[in-house]
């Protein structure tokens, strides 16, 4: 199982203020690996969120209820021949959050979701098969 555990913090930012931002902090913080293999050390995240048919999730996030869920297909970058795509399910309690993800090629994606067959599609069906069998039951049980 692929699980990631972290604490996170956002901030709201005026966009005006993103490259004064960005020269304050440069000595201060570092640049991840991803973004280093980048042009201009940066990249693109795409997500897609699941939800309920009355935005169970998203009304969760609204009220600042400390545990909750988020289900999601994210994807970095341009999707290429050899993209990947991840299903995630991540899970917030109080500060702590932790990340259920199962890694696939962006081109099989569509399929995957058709046919749901994981074996078929998953990589690394030791460390993201369960992953992705816990995403294709949370969309399929609560019709999100």
């Amino acid at each position: 199982m692929n699980r990631i555990c972290r604490k996170e913090f956002k901030y709201y930012l005026p966009v005006e203020l993103v490259n004064d931002f960005r020269k304050a902090i440069a000595p201060r913080v570092t640049i991840d690996s991803y973004a280093k293999k980048r042009k201009e050390n940066l990249y693109t995240v795409r997500s897609i969120y699941y939800d309920t048919n009355n935005l169970k999730y998203y009304h969760e996030k609204i009220e600042g209820i400390c545990n909750r869920k988020k289900v999601r297909i994210r994807v970095y970058n341009n999707q290429e021949e050899d993209s990947f795509a991840f299903l995630e399910i991540k899970r917030k309690y109080e500060n702590s959050q932790i990340k259920d993800r199962a890694k696939l090629l962006y081109n099989n994606l569509e399929n995957l979701l058709v046919e749901q067959d994981v074996d078929k599609y998953v990589i690394d069906k030791l460390n993201f098969r369960s992953s992705a069998f816990k995403f294709l039951y949370l969309i399929n049980r609560f019709s999100l």
